[in-house]
């Protein structure tokens, strides 16, 4: 079970680390849907904020 769980959230980092965008001055909003290898899917919805902060929400 554990090693499970560990599949989407090394999904996760992979899409933290190819989503570095900065956007100065504005919020921005997006959702990607991931597909792993098992056909389950994954929603991430990343939220970057005007004060530079970043956030991963995901939803199985």
């Amino acid at each position: 079970m554990m090693k499970r769980k560990l599949i989407p959230f090394t999904l996760f980092l992979a899409a933290l680390s190819a989503s570095t965008t900065s956007i100065a001055a504005s919020q921005e909003i997006s959702k990607s849907i991931y597909t792993c290898n098992d056909n389950q899917v994954m929603e991430v919805i990343y939220v970057n904020t005007e004060a530079g902060n970043a956030y991963a929400i995901i939803s199985q």
